[in-house]
C-alpha cells in the first residue's frame, strides 16, 4: 500500500478532482479506501484501525491532494471518526469496575517524568536553552490519541488487562487537561 498504493492513489486524484464533485469525489474515494483497508486487515487478523491508518499515510502524501481537500478530511476525520471511535472504545470497558487508583498514579507518574524529561534532554542536545527546553518538554506530554489506539490494540490481543488500558485512557484525559496550564506555567516563568 505504501509503495504500489500510494502511486495509484497520487496519479488516480487528478483525474477524481476533475470528474466528481469538489470534494465529495475525493472524500468518496479516500474513505472507501480506509474502509477497505480496515476490512482487509481486519480478515487477515489484524486490528482494523491499522489497515485504515496506512491507507490514510498513502492517500495524505500524495502530492496531488489539494490543501483544501487535505484540510476537509482532517476536520472530518478528526470531529466525525475520531469521537466515534473513542466512544466505540468507551463501550468495551467498564471504567468504574476496573479503576485501579495506585494503577493510574503510577502510570501518570511514569508518563510525565519519561516524555517530560525525555524531550527536555533532546532539546537540551539540540541546542535550546534550558527554559526553552522545559516547554519542548511540557508540550510533548500534550499528545496521547496513539497511546489509547496502541492500548486498544494491546487490549484486544491480551497483552494488557482493563484496569491498565483504563489507566492509559485516564492519563491521556489527564495529560491533555492540564496541558495548557503547565505549558503557560512554563513559558510565564
Amino acid at each position: 500500500m505504501l509503495i504500489v498504493g500510494s502511486r495509484l492513489i497520487d496519479k488516480s486524484l487528478p483525474w477524481v478532482q476533475t470528474k466528481f464533485s469538489w470534494p465529495g469525489g475525493v472524500l468518496a474515494l479516500s474513505f472507501g479506501l480506509c474502509f477497505l483497508g480496515a476490512a482487509f486487515t481486519e480478515s487477515i487478523g489484524i486490528h482494523s484501525i491499522l489497515g485504515a491508518f496506512i491507507v490514510g499515510i498513502a492517500f495524505g502524501d500524495s502530492a496531488n491532494l489539494r490543501d483544501r481537500t487535505r484540510e476537509i478530511i482532517h476536520q472530518f476525520v478528526t470531529n466525525v471518526f475520531a469521537p466515534l471511535f473513542f466512544v466505540s472504545i468507551g463501550l468495551y470497558v467498564n471504567f468504574v469496575q476496573n479503576f485501579n487508583l495506585i494503577l493510574i498514579l503510577t502510570l501518570i507518574a511514569l508518563a510525565y517524568f519519561s516524555k517530560i524529561l525525555g524531550a527536555h534532554l533532546g532539546a537540551r542536545i539540540g541546542g535550546l536553552s534550558v527554559k526553552d527546553s522545559w516547554t519542548v518538554g511540557v508540550s510533548m506530554n500534550t499528545h496521547g490519541v496513539l497511546e489509547i489506539i496502541l492500548g486498544s490494540l494491546a487490549m484486544s490481543v491480551g497483552l494488557i488487562n482493563e484496569e491498565v488500558f483504563v489507566a492509559i485512557v485516564v492519563l491521556v484525559v489527564f495529560s491533555i487537561i492540564t496541558s495548557a496550564p503547565t505549558i503557560k506555567r512554563t513559558i510565564n516563568k
